[in-house]
């Protein structure tokens, strides 16, 4: 009995996984969860301040371009 070839297990790539909600701090941004505009915003994420949903923040998720535009 011939056993079938495991499969091939890649890398993931971002770029290539689709669409990703994140939080855009120069536009306003509505939460997906509710549609209130209200966010607490830390470092990494921003989180909706009526239903918790947390979402990344577009600067964090790129830190090499953040710190460009900042002159860093």
């Amino acid at each position: 009995m011939h056993l079938a070839d495991p499969p091939i297990r890649r890398a993931i790539e971002p770029a290539l996984s689709g669409y990703r909600i994140m939080y855009h701090r120069a536009e306003p941004n509505r939460c997906p969860g509710c549609g209130n505009s209200n966010w607490h915003i830390g470092r990494i994420s921003a989180q909706c301040a009526f239903c918790d949903l947390s979402l990344p923040l577009a600067e964090a998720a790129a830190p090499g371009d953040l710190m460009a535009r900042l002159g860093l």
